[in-house]
């Protein structure tokens, strides 16, 4: 269950975000090696989270990640 295909590995996936100080933000996981990071990305609900989290003194912030992510705010 947790074969990822990549590699001929066995895999457990987390997807976290962290801050410019190196603050865990968040962490979700674990889930099989298979599943692809957008998957764990809708899954967690960042989406519902990030719009408010990212506007600091009233300014708009993004969160840059992995090719795979979308890019905005």
């Amino acid at each position: 269950m947790c074969y990822s295909g990549h590699k001929r590995k066995r895999a457990i996936k987390f997807q976290s975000v962290l801050t410019p100080d190196g603050l865990l933000f968040n962490l979700f996981g674990s889930w099989e090696g298979r599943r692809h990071d957008m998957t764990l990305y809708h899954e967690s609900g960042l989406d519902d989270i990030l719009p408010d989290a990212l506007i600091i003194n009233g300014e708009q912030h993004y969160l840059y990640g992995d090719a795979a992510y979308m890019s905005r705010p």
